[in-house]
């Protein structure tokens, strides 16, 4: 009897020490379960007035975005330009401080902008940075820094490509095994099979396009073997090329390549290298082995030719008395030059104006019968003058 006393005794306790216990007890204090910097906020009113409450997750690399006909969370996809993310029916779109919304392929908001919030970290774009390398040869290289992803996203004239951020010892490496991008403070290096096919590229500092192309587009006329002409336009902004071919004129956008650049409908596919260029319909080609001319004609090459016509001799005088002993070659795309410290052989590279030629470090602009040398993209001889055959 006493042991069951005792143990009654035993439950008793048990229950009052139970009801002398908080009934909630408060946790640790803490902070939201992801860092507050992995998650940005942002609104955006559209044109006609529609908001949009969007929830950047750099974390889960989503958006979440409140539609008026639902709210939505999108998983973010390799984009080009900007921040894209998609389901694959509804698709948000955010550059800068803009966004839009498709869905099933049709713009349902557009021009939609963030809103001022007293807070500078509503703008999306804040883990994300974007640069323009400009190569020697005048190359632009567009990237877009991820850095909650550590990726880099490139675009190059043979397409675009994400690579994530590897090991480096000095400065930061980006690779996919095959294709390299090296940055170190304002100068980028892209290698591919360990070769580096652009370096010595330099960012260009905001509002300043001196090292620039002069243009966005650039202008080349193809010749084919059979003498059809292919007029060009490459859109360095809008990443496409239009062909006027005898069959009509096209606009491709530019797609992925392993080799030179390629522009492709589906149907269409126009591919460049270097100064050749390829068409092909349903995949097979149409033109092949075409070549560029200089951008004002055969006549971009002075007169008094030699025995070969594809051949062309030509003496500059400069104002301040220089000669430059000059042999353009057609077969070869070439035109060689006695400057006053050395004659150099330099290949024709693509010009929205004239004739260029160009190794990178020295260029020599030909237009009708005048001449320019830069050295470093530096003038060094200008308004030179072709000299009639004796």
């Amino acid at each position: 009897m006493q042991k069951y006393r005792f143990m009654i005794l035993l439950a008793l306790v048990a229950i009052i020490a139970t009801g002398c216990a908080p009934l909630f007890t408060t946790p640790p204090a803490t902070t939201s379960e992801a860092p507050p910097s992995n998650t940005i906020d942002a609104t955006f009113v559209c044109p006609d007035g529609t908001s949009l409450d969007t929830t950047f997750d750099n974390t889960a690399h989503t958006v979440t975005v409140a539609l008026p006909d639902g709210t939505v969370t999108l998983p973010q996809v390799e984009s080009a330009d900007g921040g894209k993310y998609s389901d694959g029916t509804t698709t948000f779109w955010n550059k800068g401080d803009e966004a839009l919304v498709e869905v099933s392929g049709n713009i349902v908001y557009q021009n939609c902008t963030t809103q001022p919030a007293g807070d500078t970290s509503n703008a999306p774009a804040s883990n994300t940075i974007e640069a323009t390398f400009v190569c020697p040869d005048g190359t632009s290289l567009d990237t877009v820094f991820d850095n909650s992803a550590h990726t880099v996203t490139v675009t190059m004239p043979q397409g675009t490509v994400t690579l994530p951020q590897v090991e480096s010892a000095d400065g930061a490496k980006y690779s996919s095994g095959t294709i390299i991008f090296w940055n170190k403070g304002d100068e980028a290096t892209v290698e591919v099979d360990g070769k580096p096919v652009y370096q010595n590229c330099t960012t260009q500092p905001a509002g300043d396009s001196s090292e620039a192309p002069a243009t966005d587009t650039i202008e080349a006329t193809f010749v084919c073997p059979d003498g059809t002409s292919l007029n060009t336009v490459f859109d360095n902004s809008a990443h496409t090329v239009t062909v006027t071919m005898p069959q009509g004129t096209v606009t491709l956008p530019q797609v992925e390549s392993a080799d030179g650049a390629r522009y492709s409908s589906g149907t269409i596919t126009f591919w460049n290298k270097g100064d050749e260029a390829t068409v092909e319909v349903d995949g097979k080609p149409v033109y092949q082995n075409c070549t560029t001319q200089p951008a004002d004609g055969t006549s971009a090459a002075p007169a008094d030719t030699t025995a070969d016509d594809n051949i062309i001799d030509a003496t500059f005088v400069c104002p301040d008395g220089t000669s430059l002993d000059t042999v353009f070659n057609n077969n070869d795309h070439t035109a060689t030059v006695a400057l006053p410290d050395g004659t150099v052989t330099l290949p024709q590279t693509i010009s929205a104006d004239g004739a260029r030629y160009s190794d990178g470090t020295t260029t020599i602009w030909n237009k009708g019968n005048t001449l320019m040398v830069q050295v470093n993209d530096e003038t060094i001889l200008q308004d030179c003058v072709a000299q009639p055959a004796s």
